[in-house]
Parts: C-alpha cells; structure tokens; sequence
C-alpha cells in the first residue's frame, strides 16, 4: 500500500479510488491527517474540535468492507471536516458562541449525515467567526484561526477554519456554509476552490445561528464544498444532491462575460492584474471573453441583500437576541413586516431574471470573488474595521460584495484561485457565476477553465 504520509495533499476522488483499490488504507490515512492536524496544525488552529476515536472505528470499518470486496461509497475512507456551525453527533455546536459551548449535538445534520452515508471519515470540526458574522475567524471558544499562507493574516470568515484546513492539508474536503461569502471569500484568501451551489439543492438544516432543530430551510443561505480542485467540489456536490456530472465542455469557443467594476466594490491593482492574467490564458486557449455591463443595479441589489440577510438572520436569534437586536437596529432593518419581506422576495426573484438573460449571451460570468487578497488580522470590531484598497480606506465589511451581488439572485458559483498576487505572493480567487439551477453545468466549465489557470498550490511549509 501507498504511505498515507505522502498523500496528505492528494485529492477526494483520487484518495477514493485507491482505499477502493486497496492500494491506501483508510485507516493509516486518516491517522495521517489526525497527526498533522495535533502538529503542524496546532498554530493553524483550524481545525477545532476533534472526533479522533470515532474517525479511526470508522476508517478501520472501510478497509475491512474493502478487504472483504463489498461495494464502498463513493467517499468511502476520505478524511474531510465539517464546519463548526453544521451538527455533528457528539460534538458540541457553538458557532463561536460561548454561551452554547458542551452541548454535544444528538444527530449529524442532514448534509453531514449524506457525507457519512458516502462512506466519507469525519475527522472534527473547523473554526468560525462568532455567529458566523465576520470575515475572520476568531471566537472567545477557540480563539483565532490563521492564513496558512501567512501567519499573521486572516483566512477569512465565515467557513475560514474551511479553507485553512483544506489548503494546508488537514483534510481533504470540507463543508462549509455561504450567506454573503462565507465560502468564496475564504477559499480565495486561502487559495482554494469553493463551490456555492443554488438554493434549494441541499438541506441547511441543522446549522448555527438557523434553529438546529428547525424543520424550515433557510431562504438566503447554502452549504457547499470547499476543496483543493473542481473534480472533488463536482464529487461532494453529486454525494450532496444525488446527481450525476455534467460533461466537461471545450474551451475553444467558451463564451466568458467578465465583470469586475462596480463602484460599491472596489478591485485593488493586485487582484485586477491577476484577473487580467487569468483572462488572457483563456483568450489563448480560444475561449472567448467579452467585458460586460453590471447585470444588475449593483447598489439596489446590495440593498436588498443586506435586508435579505438581516431576515434570515432574525430566526436564528432567540427572545433575548431579538430584543437587543431590534433595540439597536439603525434604519429599521429588523422592524420588517410580512408585505416589506414579500415586496423583497418580487425584488429577488425580479433579480435572478435579469441575470437569466446574461446566461443567454454567456456561457459564465467571471467575477473577482473580493477585491482584495487576505488582509492581516485585525481585532477592531467589524462595523468599524477598514482596509486599503490602493491606498484608500474602504469598510472591512464591505468586502463581501462580490458575494452579495450573485446571492441575492441565488446563483451558483465556483470560486477558483488565479493567483498569486504580485507583489504579496498571496492567493488570488476570481468568482466563476453560473444561472440559477445550472449548478452541475457550471462545474463543469469551471473544471474546462481550472486547465489554464495558476491553480492551487501547497502553502510554503505544508
């Protein structure tokens, strides 16, 4: 058999097809990464809460069943992690929130409990911002989770422990969640592919700050992948929905709109290089990409995104929460009453249709995923955090915007690293945007694109 120690960095399917082989055992793979994740991980901190003694029964399970010649699932013996929002059997789910610290959840949410049916080894649980509402991951249960690419800058938030433990090879896939970025966003600061599927593919349920027990899906918000190339996001997305994988078209002919101005989202110099980059390898691998005109009113659509979300937000809180919440709200933004929330729903859904008549013209969108690469930690209070963007001062939390924009119309997108920037060395993610359902469609181009870009790379010292 393979030593696992070599393979920490290999791929989902790959690592798959050789436990089905037997040619890797499940079981020294997932104490493989059980080992890296107590050592080289300890200063990453990005894998939080651990599930060792269940992974290995469950690992050692695998390679009897494979030495035995029964069928295994298609994730059968993978080690992933789980984002520290999603239930997981005998884990306690928090969210970063201390007050919810040592209650073990009873049942595995219904995405985690998929994984697992695939045969997939559940190694623990990754680091999240507090209630999942930042774009750092630092709460007061596990502290702060750092770049893997650069000690002293941020992976981003919320599925930020996500992309840190994927990219520095901790896990093999993981599965994060996705408001207004919570999965774009990390993956391009760690330089990693995320997938943010459509609305309605997968259950949510079972997620921090949504209700645990609630029987409601969230109406904004998804969960989806977040992994080290296309391939594995298009496998945990067929485990995810019970699908099957769209063919993989050619890129000679690909019709690519690429949108990168809007005045409420800046692009710095850096990012806009690396997209230009990335742009002219697909021009020479005969796609063609055309600039496009804002598909929608990029300021209006922010709008309605932020009241969306504050929406989604407010079934999570409880009587107390609320309370505080509403007290404080500028604007009114938690005083919605039903006829404003459904006026927002027309708006949504007026939205998606706009960017149907894109997806007419182009195959794919392309669009930075931020505007920026990861900024160093910071531990002023988000609202009044800032970052320079060419040397002028913008709102830290205004960076997801690029996420917000394809959100609101409940979009697909792959977010793929095109890096590094120059002259950081960072990583550089652009946003690939697909029409609404076209998700299998989508990964499929994103996966014809990944041949010509800088794909991802180890992060020095993993």
């Amino acid at each position: 058999m393979t030593a696992p120690q070599g393979l920490a960095h290999t791929g989902a399917r790959q690592l798959a097809a050789g436990i089905a082989a037997k040619q890797i055992s499940a079981r020294e793979l997932t104490e493989c990464y059980l080992e890296r994740i107590a050592k080289q991980g300890g200063a990453l901190n990005a894998v939080v809460a651990l599930d060792a003694s269940r992974a290995i029964s469950a690992a050692t399970a695998v390679d009897a069943a494979a030495a035995a010649g029964e069928a295994l699932g298609p994730l059968a013996g993978v080690p992933i992690t789980v984002k520290e929002a999603f239930a997981v059997e005998g884990l306690a789910t928090t969210a970063g929130m201390a007050e919810l610290a040592g209650r073990p959840a009873s049942a595995d949410a219904p995405a985690v409990a998929l994984l697992r049916q695939a045969g997939a080894v559940v190694l623990g649980k990754t680091n999240v911002p507090v209630a999942l509402a930042d774009l750092q991951s630092d709460n007061p249960v596990y502290g702060r989770t750092s770049n893997p690419w650069d000690a002293e800058r941020t992976c981003g938030g919320s599925s930020g422990g996500s992309a840190a433990a994927v990219a520095a090879g901790l896990s093999a896939f993981d599965l994060g969640s996705d408001l207004g970025g919570s999965i774009r966003v990390p993956a391009a600061w760690c330089g990693v592919y995320g997938l943010r599927p459509s609305n309605g593919w997968i259950s949510k349920r079972g997620h921090l700050p949504w209700p645990l027990d609630g029987l409601l899906e969230p109406p904004m918000s998804v969960c989806g992948p977040i992994a080290r190339c296309v391939e594995d996001l298009a496998l945990a997305f067929e485990v995810l929905t019970s699908t099957s994988r769209a063919s993989r078209p050619a890129l000679a002919g690909l019709r690519i709109g690429v949108w990168t101005s809007v005045p409420e989202a800046p692009v710095d110099a850096e990012t806009r290089h690396a997209i230009d980059a990335c742009r002219a390898g697909l021009e020479d691998a005969g796609a063609h990409t055309q600039e496009m005109a804002a598909p929608v009113d990029a300021e209006a659509v922010l709008v309605l995104g932020d009241r969306l979300m504050d929406a989604e937000i407010t079934h999570g809180l409880s009587d107390e929460q609320w309370e505080a919440a509403a007290a404080g709200a500028e604007g009114g933004s938690f005083h919605q009453l039903l006829r404003h929330h459904m006026a927002d729903q027309e708006q949504r859904l007026a939205t998606t249709r706009a960017w149907d008549a894109v997806f007419d013209a182009f195959d794919v969108v392309m669009c930075p995923a931020v505007g920026i690469v990861a900024p160093p930690h910071d531990a002023t209070p988000r609202t009044q955090r800032t970052v320079r963007i060419d040397g002028v001062a913008f709102p830290a939390a205004g960076l997801n915007a690029w996420s917000v924009l394809t959100s609101v119309a409940h979009l697909p997108s792959v977010t793929i690293p095109v890096g590094p920037g120059a002259p950081s060395g960072l990583p550089v993610g652009v946003q690939l945007v697909g029409r609404f359902r076209g998700d299998r469609e989508l990964l499929g181009v994103a996966a014809a694109i990944d041949e010509v870009v800088d794909g991802w790379r180890i992060p020095p010292g993993w």
